[in-house]
């Protein structure tokens, strides 16, 4: 993954009609180091992300997710920039295809075979983040050895794979330590 520009509205639709879901992926830098959070309930690791709603920009639904994850109070005080790390897309087996409706901008119903991951560098002025608003019951700030220890924990194949590319990249361009 390369730092390239965000992709147009146009694009994003176009990744809906090739049947992939267009998701938004948060990496979150503090300090040289990213957060990786912790929701209990599925006991799992991970960025903050989300679906892209449809006639969404990849930048409006960052900033959206991150508020109904993390809370809006955090991501107000919090928030410095962001910029567009690149792009990955997981193809789900044929027996999860279909998982959720998906739909083209207009309106035309599309399989869904697998999500389009648009990941994002979200640059935070702090490392406090804790809030009541949040759907994480936990978080770390980790840099790239120390992250080793919580991708080791992913069990789900696709998305540990996902992240560690997410990872490595971080690493090469600098970003974390």
């Amino acid at each position: 993954m390369d730092m390239i520009k965000s992709p147009t509205l146009d694009q994003i639709d176009r990744t809906r009609k090739n049947n992939f879901r267009p998701t938004v992926v948060a990496c979150i830098i503090f300090n040289k180091k990213v957060l990786f959070a912790h929701r209990d309930k599925y006991d799992v690791w991970m960025f903050p992300q989300g679906g892209v709603d449809n006639k969404e920009t990849v930048e409006v639904s960052l900033i959206r997710e991150l508020k109904e994850e993390m809370g809006e109070e955090v991501v107000s005080s919090a928030y410095v920039d962001c910029s567009y790390l690149g792009q990955d897309r997981v193809e789900f087996s044929s027996a999860k295809h279909n998982v959720r409706k998906l739909f083209t901008d207009s309106g035309e119903k599309v399989d869904m075979y697998g999500k389009h991951y648009y990941i994002y560098v979200v640059n935070f002025s702090t490392s406090d983040i804790m809030s009541n608003e949040s759907e994480f019951d936990q978080y770390a700030w980790v840099n790239y050895n120390e992250s080793e220890e919580i991708t080791s924990q992913i069990y789900h194949k696709n998305k540990k794979k996902i992240i560690q590319k997410i990872l490595y990249s971080l690493h090469k361009n600098d970003i974390i330590e």
